[in-house]
């Protein structure tokens, strides 16, 4: 019988170490890859800015913005969503990650979204291959990790939402899929990969809805990303509607508004959540 206690606490002490091991793997790995994101990205702040500003006041603040922004304001603000998806996914593991299991998602998500549209119109290299592993490391190592193998639960009026838009965003991301395909030597959009970048994002609008729409942990942080990322691709088609693969006038009043309604929503939902279902609203 003594032997069997001290086998037990000899078992429960290895697992101990495993479980700090894996503990302070997950946080060095987490903070490693903030860093790198945050100064890598770091445009990714004056760009919610200088998206909106009008083209004279751009080329003052820098003249090379008028070959370089201008013409793609469009474009780099999607880009901008997709960023602060990916930046907002891993550095919020830093502080209590068992709250933010849906945002770990996000840019795991990203990343396969990239390599699937890459694979499509035959064009590599826009998804930052070489972060794959350090993020599926990230995900294995998270202290809530059993829960993204489970089936997940929905939040059917979020889902359904996102049902709805899934079709007008497919027929995007096809189109845009295809002018990436095409790939014509005079055309900068191309040469950026902004189409298959546009194309990747009208996909994590389908992809982030309906994991926003889950009773993941942190769910309401990728709902706001979502709606967030529709409401500007409507207003800026609004605002530059002679911008490259801005909307029609009429979807991008149904963009804009989609993303108003997805974030009703959500609050709606934040507010019916109870603490004894274990759900974490933020």
């Amino acid at each position: 019988m003594t032997q069997n206690i001290s086998s037990h606490i000899g078992q429960t002490g290895s697992l101990s170490r495993k479980g700090k091991i894996q503990k302070i793997t997950f946080y060095v790995l987490a903070a490693l890859l903030s860093v790198f994101f945050l100064v890598g990205f770091w445009d990714i702040i004056p760009g919610v800015v200088f998206g909106w500003l009008p083209d004279s006041v751009l080329i003052l603040i820098h003249p090379d913005f008028e070959l370089l922004f201008v013409p793609h304001r469009l474009h780099q603000m999607a880009m901008h969503t997709i960023l602060w998806g990916l930046v907002l996914g891993v550095v919020l593991q830093l502080y209590r990650p068992e709250r933010w299991v849906a945002p770990l998602l996000q840019p795991l998500t990203m990343f396969f979204a990239f390599h699937a549209v890459e694979l499509a119109v035959g064009r590599y290299g826009g998804g930052f291959p070489f972060l794959d592993i350090p993020l599926i490391l990230l995900v294995l190592l998270h202290p809530r990790v059993r829960e993204l193998f489970r089936w997940p639960h929905l939040d059917w009026s979020m889902a359904g939402l996102t049902i709805l838009a899934a079709i007008p965003w497919v027929v995007f991301a096809l189109s845009q899929a295809e002018f990436a395909r095409l790939n014509l030597p005079t055309d900068a959009h191309a040469q950026m990969e902004h189409w298959t970048r546009m194309a990747v994002f009208a996909v994590l609008m389908i992809v982030w809805g309906l994991l926003g729409a889950t009773h993941l942990p942190g769910w309401r942080i990728t709902a706001w990303t979502v709606s967030y990322g529709s409401i500007i691709y409507g207003l800026q088609s609004l605002v530059f509607p002679h911008q490259v693969s801005a909307a029609p006038t009429v979807w991008a009043i149904a963009a804009a508004g989609w993303g108003v309604v997805y974030l009703v929503a959500t609050e709606r939902r934040a507010r019916a959540v109870s603490p004894e279902r274990g759900e974490v609203t933020t």
